[in-house]
């Protein structure tokens, strides 16, 4: 064994198609019935294109006209089994958290446009549609997150085979805890909690960070003892799902080695294969919260230090930004940037299936 898991990008653009595959088979069949449905209500509600499609529904993107006479993009999920039980408990999570901040919320359509009856209701006697408001792109302080799609609410009186089945073998398998892999761990005492958001917290940081996610069937992605020091100055062996970030030099990533050693700790920390080896919230706020402390007052040094230079060369201009490595100054700018170029106007994603719909 290697003891290297395989990383992918996660930006990439996968044009593979198989027009047999039984998931787009299952997703075109979906679309048909959708247009056939959105027929009627044509003047007001027009088909632009498939946003994206799994093996338990299809998401597609529709301009509504609103009362002015300006048309209003929406997202429309329609599941390929319109008796999905699953599907209806989606939409009354929906409803639950429909006050919730940066979570992807449900749309109003106009009258004219749809029956409110029969969309975003879970007790509808037709088929179950989801109206979204379509985030493809958000402003900085409105990014949208949330997928609801299998979130169940779990029940300590269940039986143990009802706790295991709830909560294993669901989800994307690169984003799961570890106490959802073990089959034993969900028949602990306090299994999931907070901490189990923190493990979630951790994974996104850490692909933030990289642009990177670990292949989730991969046999060398497994936890491993990595020699760490703490905030405390004190020495551990952390046992975490993130060895390519911290731990023996050697087996460290190269392309991570640039980021410095009390980031990539505090994410291997919330990437513990032990709950208790995690941070708590309110380690990981402030820590995050000292450390954009520091990195804006290092950045205003930076600013000013180039303030000056400018003065003696007026013509001269700051050069390009090398996004192989992690900048020496994190400044608004180039936050501000990162936002505009990967969620703002992220890069185009073509639909690789369009010619077979």
């Amino acid at each position: 064994m290697s003891l290297q898991p395989q990383l992918r990008p996660i930006l990439r653009q996968n044009n593979a198609v198989d027009p047999d595959d039984p998931t787009f088979q299952a997703a075109r069949e979906t679309l048909y019935r959708t247009r056939e449905f959105f027929q009627p209500y044509s003047p007001y509600i027009k088909f632009r294109a498939v946003l994206g499609f799994g093996s338990s529904g299809a998401v597609t993107l529709w301009p509504v006209m609103s009362h002015s006479g300006r048309f209003q993009d929406v997202a429309i999920k329609t599941p390929h089994d319109e008796n999905d039980d699953l599907f209806r408990q989606e939409i009354q999570w929906m409803e639950k958290f429909s006050s919730a901040e940066h979570f992807i919320q449900l749309a109003r359509l106009p009258s004219y446009a749809l029956n409110s009856a029969l969309y975003n209701n879970s007790k509808s006697e037709g088929p179950p549609l989801i109206v979204m408001k379509y985030a493809e792109r958000c402003e900085l302080n409105e990014l949208l997150l949330g997928d609801l799609g299998l979130m169940t609410e779990f029940d300590l009186d269940w039986t143990d085979e009802e706790k295991i089945a709830a909560v294993t073998d669901i989800g994307r398998p690169n984003y799961v805890a570890p106490e959802q892999r073990d089959r034993e761990r969900p028949l602990r005492e306090n299994a999931f909690g907070p901490h189990t958001n923190i493990w979630g917290v951790g994974l996104l940081m850490y692909n933030a960070l990289t642009l990177y996610q670990v292949v989730a069937d991969d046999g060398d992605w497994a936890p491993r003892a990595c020699p760490i020091t703490m905030p405390d100055g004190s020495a551990k062996n952390l046992v975490t799902w993130a060895p390519f970030l911290v731990g023996r030099e050697e087996l460290v990533y190269d392309e991570f080695k640039a980021y410095g050693d009390d980031l990539r700790t505090l994410i291997a920390r919330c990437m513990a294969d032990e709950p208790e080896d995690r941070p708590g919230l309110q380690e990981l706020l402030d820590t995050t919260t000292k450390n954009i402390a520091a990195g804006d007052r290092i950045a205003a040094a930076a600013q000013e230090g180039w303030e000056r230079q400018k003065e003696g060369y007026p013509g001269r201009r700051e050069g390009p930004v090398d996004v192989s490595r992690p900048p020496e100054v994190e400044d608004d700018d180039l936050v501000r940037r990162f936002f505009r170029e990967y969620l703002n106007d992220p890069p185009a994603r073509g639909d690789p299936y369009r010619d077979y719909w």
